[in-house]
């Protein structure tokens, strides 16, 4: 998030008169979390304002004051305003927005702002590589951590196959984390983001239960072993175009992408469905089910922001499934 006297005006689309001033000091929220807080814990003094981007819907729930809002395209020009919203009321998803302005009640009367009029907003800097650089580097941090908690028991001896291929998987993972591409384009739904989190959090919830297995412990081996097989040899397919966030990085139609569209979250699937015949118990079964939705909703984000790509339509005309080949 970005703050500071960034200062915007108002232009007709027509005639180029004296531009007028719709806020003096205004804060922009682009990141995941600034604009998920967006104004909640603060207040808008006067001639203040927040620019959320991307952004084409908002709500005040939680707020204690009204607020004027301003939806624009990427052109900067207004494509839908609201006045005077009061708190705990939603917008409806305005079509093209890309940001959203929300100034203080009645801020939109002074420069009588309507729509298809500019918003003129100065160039803003862009966002310091170092920025994405240290996310790369915690997120890698932690599956490293995660990969390191092993050793102990692989030394040991206690780990079996899984546990070796776990810790192979872990390990690639947070090496894609410090070497993966930037993406073209990343998903600007609030939904998608908060989908990804929930399945991460859900995965990481999951219990060994002692006794609670409707399956042997060779079975339990050999169908996770086949499983982590599959989830590495799906990561090494991605290479470079890894993330967790829906996102542009490029059309993949190599390696494990020869058969089925979504090769990973197959092999998650698989690897899942192991883990809860093993510990077969009503949270786990309730949480893998959510994992399961919740995958299946970020491969269809996945393919929506890849559907403008005359190469990745081609792909998904050849590779029908998304997950087990002639199956699913």
């Amino acid at each position: 998030e970005m703050s500071g006297a960034l200062s915007i005006d108002v232009r007709d689309s027509v005639q180029h008169g004296a531009p007028r001033r719709l806020a003096e000091r205004v804060r922009v929220a682009d990141t995941f979390t600034s604009r998920l807080r967006g104004l909640l814990g603060s207040s808008l003094g006067e001639d203040e304002g927040l620019l959320i981007v991307p952004c084409a819907s908002v709500h005040t729930f939680g707020m204690s004051y009204p607020i004027d809002i301003v939806y624009l395209d990427k052109d900067s020009r207004a494509l839908a305003l609201y006045h005077n919203l009061k708190p705990w009321r939603a917008t409806r998803r305005v079509l093209g927005a890309y940001g959203v302005l929300e100034l203080t009640a009645g801020a939109l009367k002074k420069p009588d702002l309507r729509v298809g009029q500019i918003v003129e907003v100065p160039p803003m800097e862009e966002q310091p590589a170092g920025k994405s650089l240290l996310a790369n580097l915690v997120l890698g941090a932690f599956w490293l951590f995660l990969a390191l908690f092993m050793l102990p028991k692989l030394v040991s001896g206690e780990a079996g196959p899984s546990g070796y291929m776990l810790f192979a998987v872990n390990t690639l993972v947070a090496v894609l984390f410090l070497t993966r591409r930037k993406e073209t384009r990343v998903t600007e739904s609030t939904r998608d983001r908060l989908v990804t989190t929930v399945c991460i959090l859900m995965s990481f919830s999951l219990r060994p239960a002692a006794g609670a297995s409707l399956i042997s412990g060779l079975w339990e081996s050999v169908l996770l072993t086949i499983s982590l097989v599959l989830i590495f040899a799906a990561y090494l397919s991605l290479g470079r175009s890894f993330g967790l966030i829906p996102a542009d990085r490029g059309v993949k139609v190599k390696g494990m992408y020869q058969w089925v569209r979504h090769p990973l979250y197959g092999a998650e699937m698989l690897f899942f469905i192991s883990f809860v015949l093993a510990n077969f118990t009503a949270r786990n079964v309730v949480f893998t089910l959510g994992i399961f939705l919740s995958l299946h909703m970020r491969a269809l984000a996945e393919e929506r922001l890849l559907s403008h790509d005359s190469l990745y339509q081609d792909f998904c005309q050849r590779i029908g499934k998304r997950y087990i080949p002639y199956v699913i």
